[in-house]
């Protein structure tokens, strides 16, 4: 089982289609997200069926009180859920590679330190990197600021879910060999 959360339009849905090679999930160019609720994704990565859990979208701003506890309090029935089903195996921490903000540290620290109790590994997946000429290179120059935020994580891809129809030699492809060797 593995949780993908992120602020709402960071691209978790479009990493779901990365993983799955395919159109699976619905992704919306609007600034309104698209997930209202978590969804489940099956898909085999190698010999291993893993369960993506796709989750509602955390921008806590503009969310509002209404908006941001009943999006917890879904992430933490989904957990519970989880855990009594077998466990949370991995968390995919969904962020957008133009800068890290204080909402990216709270998502951070909701779902790894409070609802996991920091038990499960987290990875993160730097999204929106179309403009980046080797998009690794975004890593090289950012890991250092990630830190400082306190975001740790056991692993890291960075990626673009926008296709590019250029197969091996294009980033869609090279995102997808990233997010599945992550996995």
């Amino acid at each position: 089982n593995i949780i993908l959360f992120g602020e709402t339009g960071v691209g978790k849905s479009s990493v779901v289609n990365l993983i799955a090679g395919r159109t699976v999930a619905e992704v919306s160019p609007d600034v309104e997200g698209c997930t209202l609720q978590s969804k489940e994704y099956k898909f085999d990565v190698g010999s291993t069926r893993v369960s993506i859990w796709d989750t509602v979208g955390l921008e806590e701003p503009e969310m509002g009180v209404n908006g941001y506890i009943p999006a917890i309090e879904k992430a933490w029935l989904l957990i519970k859920r989880l855990r009594e089903a077998g466990g949370v195996d991995l968390l995919l921490f969904c962020i957008r590679g133009n800068r890290v903000t204080m909402t990216t540290q709270s998502n951070y620290r909701l779902f790894y330190e409070v609802l996991c109790g920091q038990q499960v590994p987290i990875a993160l997946v730097i999204t929106h990197l179309e403009r980046e000429v080797d998009m690794e290179d975004w890593w090289t120059r950012n890991h250092k600021s990630i830190e400082k935020y306190g975001i740790k994580c056991a692993g890291h891809a960075c990626v673009t879910g926008i296709p590019d129809n250029r197969g091996p030699e294009g980033k869609y492809w090279k995102s997808q060999r990233a997010i599945l060797s992550l996995l």
